[in-house]
């Protein structure tokens, strides 16, 4: 069976989760949507079936991420 690349899109962590405006702060819900993309790129990485994982994002916290994994 052939490999997959993987496209993972990331909003302006600013604009993240923005339905949970009224229980979290905007700081929170950025740390809260790098968590969640971080736990899919490891997720992703790991998988037997996924050659190749990009990030796209035009966040600049985004480009730190891609480089963490």
């Amino acid at each position: 069976m052939s490999k997959a690349h993987a496209l993972v899109p990331l909003k302006s962590l600013g604009e993240a989760k923005s339905r949970l405006g009224g229980l979290l702060t905007e700081a929170q819900r950025s740390d809260l949507a790098l968590a969640m993309a971080s736990d899919v790129l490891a997720t992703l990485q790991a998988h037997h079936l996924v050659a190749s994982v990009t990030l796209v994002s035009d966040d600049p916290g985004a480009a730190g991420l891609a480089e963490s994994h």
